[in-house]
């Protein structure tokens, strides 16, 4: 693998047995092929552990990572740590991603030089999320859907409340690998730590150039233990 243009996958899982298969698939079927998905087992007691292992049996760009339950927090930490690719892209192990998600979002960071890229998500009730996701993933995504902010203008959307949900989330942010060298997730902090960790990234005060791909991804309403520390 080219890690210049490699993306690092980070889930953290915590008893995500009945929806982390749907995650992992939705990337395996990612029309960028140049990845590695790394697993954070948060210390699951339900199957989690053994669905990993058996999609990591089937793809070498699977990888593993085992720790007592420590948090959300913790996991994506461990994450980061074993990183080898240049771009990080953080997902929640009860999402799934369209087909072309990873592609798109890697082409405009590096044709527009920007620092971090995000998305727009659909919630879908549990009932009939594999219905709607089929739906969703055939459709076909326009071109030119993404616009840019730096970071002073992201700040601002930031503390007032515009785009907050997309924003104060880290699940479906890219990042470049080299922009977050230092900056890791607060473990003590039980609620909200990814919108502190995207406010540390943007108060740095280098002129971040940040983009918003117009893209899909999808969230199945299954409560996700790991959104938090328990």
């Amino acid at each position: 693998m080219n890690r210049e243009k490699m993306i690092s996958i980070i889930v953290p899982a915590y008893q995500a047995a009945s929806y982390i298969s749907v995650c992992i698939q939705s990337v395996l079927q990612q029309t960028w092929k140049d990845f590695e998905l790394i697993l954070v087992d948060d210390g699951s007691t339900d199957q989690t552990r053994e669905i990993c292992d058996r999609f990591l049996k089937s793809d070498s760009r699977i990888r593993r990572l085992v720790q007592d339950h420590k948090g959300v927090s913790a996991a994506r930490n461990a994450g980061m740590r074993e990183a080898k690719g240049e771009y990080l892209f953080f997902l929640d192990s009860d999402d799934a991603i369209h087909p072309e998600l990873l592609e798109r979002m890697y082409t405009v960071l590096r044709e527009r030089q920007a620092v971090i890229a995000a998305c727009n998500y659909r919630e879908l009730p549990s009932g009939n999320f594999a219905q709607v996701r089929e739906g969703l993933d055939r459709k076909i995504l326009g071109t030119g859907r993404h616009f840019y902010l730096t970071n002073r203008e992201l700040i601002k959307s930031f503390i007032y409340g515009k785009n907050l949900n997309i924003w104060r989330a880290i699940g479906g942010k890219m990042v470049r690998r080299t922009q977050v060298k230092g900056l890791w997730f607060d473990e003590d902090l039980p609620n909200a730590e990814d919108a502190k960790y995207i406010y540390r990234l943007l108060e740095r005060g280098r002129m971040l150039r940040c983009c918003h791909v117009m893209d899909i991804i999808t969230e199945n309403e299954t409560e996700a233990p790991a959104s938090g520390r328990t």
